[in-house]
Parts: structure tokens; C-alpha cells; sequence
């Protein structure tokens, strides 16, 4: 999972370090000098990413993570069962 992407009060809602201000700059620095090579650092901070996980996806929906397209998750129900549909392009 990408986790450099995120905003930085949000990974730091889910670190294992208490939250500052000057952290929340020095995080937003390091993503801006790093972009998707910071990840991995990221990925240090979370204490539990099963949560950040679901955190996230309450947050945004599946849809924002899965469908590349635009977004959205659809739904459609046949024969009482749903499927969850996602655009890729």
C-alpha cells in the first residue's frame, strides 16, 4: 500500500509518537522531499496499519482505493446477491 500519499495529521493520528505541530511540519517536509521514496518511513510511524487501513477507507470509501478511474464504488444487486463494481479506466 502507498502510504506516502496520505496527509500528515492523518498518519500522525495513527503513529507511535504523541502529535506536535513541528512533527506535522517535519513529516509534510520529508513527503515533499522524498514523494514515494518516504514510504517506507511512513510505514515505521503507523503503530497499527490493519487500523490505519480501515481508518482510511471510512474515511474515503473502497472506491477512492480501488477504482483508478474515478474514484467511485457501484453497487448492484442480482438475484439477491451484491456486487461491488469498481472503473479501472
Amino acid at each position: 500500500m502507498e502510504l506516502s500519499p496520505f496527509n500528515a495529521e492523518f498518519i500522525i493520528d495513527h503513529a507511535k509518537v504523541g502529535y506536535s505541530d513541528a512533527f506535522v511540519k517535519q513529516l509534510k517536509e520529508m513527503q515533499v522531499k522524498l514523494c514515494e521514496g518516504c514510504n517506507d518511513l511512513v510505514e515505521c510511524l503507523i503503530e497499527d496499519l490493519d487500523e490505519f487501513i480501515e481508518d482510511a477507507i471510512g474515511a474515503d470509501g473502497r472506491g477512492h482505493f480501488l477504482s483508478s478511474y474515478d474514484g467511485n464504488e457501484n453497487e448492484i444487486t442480482i438475484d439477491d446477491e451484491t456486487f461491488y463494481i469498481y472503473r479501472l479506466n
